[in-house]
């Protein structure tokens, strides 16, 4: 309410803080690097557009380089399939870690160099090299943890905001079909996976892939944006039961910091000047409201 009058609200503006995959503000391997601010790499913010919605993230983003989360390390992917353990302020080397039992072949058309993501409390790194299985990395004592199953390529990772459940993204196939896994983070089960298949149907190219994994800052869902035979998808799943509650076909969308709603954006003509926005429930499925403007 302003001055007396009611005012509307952009789909933009109910943002949702996330940990983003594949996002159009990282380098070709996904990292999101910024300056430290604040109390270390904790405090940074960012904002990037994926699949026309916006979603803020922070800096527990995965990439070939990354920072833990209080800022003190970080560590680096080499094209080798090694990984660079090194203090921030004196830059010293504190371990070289590889998930590879050999290196790779020199003119290797794999890009080996692992895909790394810190658990949010700093304890634990994930990493995924080639098509080799993602590894848990205990930091502390610089030793593996476990090997997680449904190994893919150039697997991109994220964890949930509690630190419970990591997310990975990659191809499973030469013919372009991707995978979004979730695993629990603790044992290493597979929560759920999901595929979608390339589609080549003569000259006729029907778009099937995953645009990112999003999670909230608290509650028990995961939003995996999709494209599938050429239309845009939000697909709402319960990390629990690996069980999807709410599959809408939306391009702009945005998640609510709790995870208990998602709101959508469409156009209603063809002048983009009027759109429909409508609110859902994550949990149920159900939309609560739909106003036009």
């Amino acid at each position: 309410m302003r001055n007396g009058k009611p005012t509307t609200v952009s789909v933009l503006t109910f943002l949702s803080v996330c940990v983003l995959l594949g996002s159009s503000a990282a380098d070709d391997h996904g990292s999101a690097l910024n300056p430290l601010k604040g109390k270390g790499a904790a405090a940074q913010m960012g904002a990037a557009t994926a699949a026309n919605h916006l979603m803020a993230f922070n800096v527990s983003v995965g990439g070939s380089s990354v920072f833990s989360p209080d800022g003190k390390l970080y560590a680096i992917g080499k094209q080798n399939g090694s990984i660079k353990l090194r203090e921030t302020q004196t830059a010293n080397l504190l371990a070289t870690m590889s998930q590879l039992e050999k290196p790779p072949e020199p003119m290797s058309a794999v890009d080996w160099r692992p895909f790394l993501a810190f658990s949010p409390d700093g304890k634990v790194l994930a990493s995924a090299s080639g098509y080799s299985p993602v590894t848990l990395w205990d930091v502390q004592q610089r030793k593996k943890i476990k090997t997680l199953a449904e190994p893919s390529v150039g697997y991109k990772l994220t964890f949930s905001a509690d630190g419970t459940i990591l997310a990975g993204m990659g191809m499973v196939g030469k013919d372009g079909s991707q995978r979004v896994t979730l695993w629990d983070a603790r044992s290493g089960n597979v929560i759920k996976s999901l595929t979608l298949e390339f589609k080549l149907r003569g000259t006729d190219v029907k778009q099937n892939k995953f645009l990112g994994v999003y999670f909230p800052q608290s509650g028990s869902c995961v939003a995996i944006a999709t494209v599938e035979n050429d239309t845009s998808f939000v697909r709402i799943l319960d990390v629990k039961t690996g069980g999807e509650t709410v599959k809408i076909r939306a391009q702009d969308w945005a998640l609510s910091l709790d995870g208990k709603f998602v709101v959508t954006r469409a156009n209603v003509d063809t002048s983009g000047q009027r759109h429909r926005h409508r609110i859902w429930n994550t949990a149920t499925g159900k939309m609560i409201k739909e106003t036009m403007e």
